[in-house]
């Protein structure tokens, strides 16, 4: 079976229009969501014949994706974000995650979108999570 040059966690509204534009472009999109019954109708309703595998666990996701891996993860800003980092970050690499050396194939940032002056001007942050190193060794 071929592999997903991309997965993506959380298939609310933005979840699957995002995976349908990247299908759309040329991409094999691997997706999962924590509520399993929601990749099942994805996949079976708009996403049927399309490049798209269901995944109904994290490591059905990761095993699913060509290295290096790039997982989007559209979930819930805060706590959520950090949870499921939580849970994906063992899963990516070899368990030697850690280093901050410049040659790593892969950097974890956490993107967030803040409008800290309640005037509708968007600050956007892109720093990696407080809990986690900064690389990933695949």
């Amino acid at each position: 079976m071929k592999k997903a040059d991309i997965g993506l966690i959380g298939l609310a509204v933005m979840g699957e229009n995002l995976v349908m534009n990247m299908e759309s472009k040329g991409f094999t999109v691997a997706v999962f969501n924590r509520t399993t019954e929601k990749v099942d109708k994805f996949v079976n309703g708009r996403a049927a014949g399309k490049n798209i595998i269901g995944c109904h666990s994290l490591k059905e996701l990761v095993d699913n994706l060509e290295k290096p891996r790039k997982v989007f993860m559209m979930v819930k800003a805060g706590q959520a974000v950090d949870d499921m980092i939580e849970k994906l970050l063992p899963l990516l690499g070899d368990g030697k995650y850690g280093s901050r050396d410049n040659r790593c194939a892969c950097a974890l940032w956490s993107y967030r979108l803040s409008f800290p002056d309640g005037k509708g001007e968007a600050v956007f942050e892109a720093q990696p999570p407080a809990r986690f190193p900064w690389t990933v060794f695949f």
